[in-house]
């Protein structure tokens, strides 16, 4: 795997990444940095968008960033529990705000980020080792946590439509396997806290939900004779962005992740950029401005680079080093030779999607932190360079 590559970029996904940092205005002592989505929501901090670009901004050695946006979030907190979706953090520019609020409708429950808000805080703890925080965000993680109980039926998250990531499509309601995913994540996460925290009783509990948590996913969502898990208990499509999670984050077990990265290959989403968003979406399905702007691809036939980035993570826990160091070395140079990393891909030569109406003016955080981590983690396994002999 060449190094030189990785390193560039990596600083190209650390440039990206700090594009998207937003000082807030406020008294001089509350001054806080946030992170910005970036993309098309260049104006907006996406609770969603950051938590999962958080281990990028800890490896670019923005912790202070990311505790101030987790901080916005905490303090943003409704009384139920509910954690925000999303806030502004600068004047909207241009019309496409303005258009997405007529058109998109995003539902107001706060289902995925309520997973992600959990799961990134212990991921600053752990790496900012700041116990002391920890202890001041437990209450209102704790309240982030029975919000979601509302939503459970049978062991399982029910979220309502336009509420997950692919809020672009319709009929997107029930019980998704990305959203047990994240729960599963939120609950060890939970664990992790309180164990840090000396609340060894609490750790436990949480750890048992963890388990039962993983159970029930696994059974009602893992079809053995297909090769994959589904994408809801309706919906038997191939959900690549959960499969992946699931062989990277180490849900999924060696099988599964052999199985599930075959069965892609044999459903035809591989490109040399990493996967497709998914499988074919009928076209009714589809939000309005998304057809309208040449964008009809956007959870389907487009590559998004955090998605590749969960790919080249399965690749990596499988020990795949020829898959592994392809994919990777041309995800990199793409990544290093766009001048920022942008949103969505084609998936025919990687190109930056971009249309009349789709022109984003920022690079993508989301995109840009998983990629950074990822690089970060490829970088940490290769051995180290040798030293230069300087000849005098």
């Amino acid at each position: 795997m060449d190094r030189e590559l990785l390193l560039a970029a990596s600083v190209a996904a650390a440039r990206s990444l700090r594009a998207n940092l937003v000082r807030l205005d406020g008294p001089q002592d509350r001054r806080r940095t946030v992170l910005a989505a970036g993309g098309s929501d260049a104006d907006t901090v996406r609770a969603r968008d950051f938590c999962f670009a958080v281990g990028g901004l800890l490896s670019a050695g923005e912790a202070q960033a990311a505790r101030d946006t987790l901080d916005e979030l905490l303090e943003r907190q409704q009384p139920d529990g509910q954690f925000p979706r999303s806030f502004p953090c600068r004047p909207p520019r241009g019309m496409a705000r303005h258009l997405r609020k007529h058109f998109l409708k995003r539902s107001p429950v706060s289902i995925e980020e309520n997973c992600l808000t959990v799961w990134a805080a212990a991921r600053y703890v752990r790496a900012a080792d700041n116990i002391a925080w920890a202890g001041l965000a437990l209450p209102a993680l704790e309240r982030g946590m029975a919000y979601l109980s509302q939503f459970l039926r049978a062991g399982l998250l029910h979220q309502p439509a336009g509420s997950d990531w692919k809020n672009t499509l319709s009929g997107r309601s029930g019980a998704f396997f990305f959203t047990q995913l994240l729960r599963w994540q939120a609950l060890r996460s939970m664990e992790e806290l309180c164990r840090l925290l000396g609340r060894q009783r609490a750790a436990d509990s949480w750890k048992s939900g963890a388990r039962s948590c993983a159970r029930d996913a696994q059974r009602h969502f893992w079809d053995a004779d297909a090769g994959y898990f589904l994408d809801s208990l309706e919906d038997r499509s191939f959900p690549t962005e959960a499969n992946m999670a699931a062989a990277a984050w180490g849900f999924a077990d060696e099988a599964q992740c052999s199985l599930i990265l075959r069965t892609a290959d044999r459903r035809e989403l591989w490109t040399p950029w990493g996967p497709k968003a998914g499988e074919a979406v009928p076209l009714g399905r589809k939000n309005c401005l998304c057809v309208a702007s040449g964008v009809a691809g956007f959870h389907d036939a487009f590559v998004w680079p955090w998605i590749s980035a969960l790919a080249i993570g399965a690749l990596r826990r499988l020990d795949k080093p020829a898959m592994l160091s392809e994919l990777t070395e041309r995800v990199a140079a793409m990544a290093k030779g766009q001048g920022g990393i942008r949103e969505v891909y084609h998936p025919e030569d990687g190109r930056p999607v971009q249309t009349r109406l789709y022109h984003p003016a920022a690079p993508s955080s989301w995109n840009s932190g998983m990629l950074l981590e990822c690089f970060g983690e490829l970088l940490n396994d290769l051995p180290a360079a040798p030293e230069k002999i300087r000849i005098e």
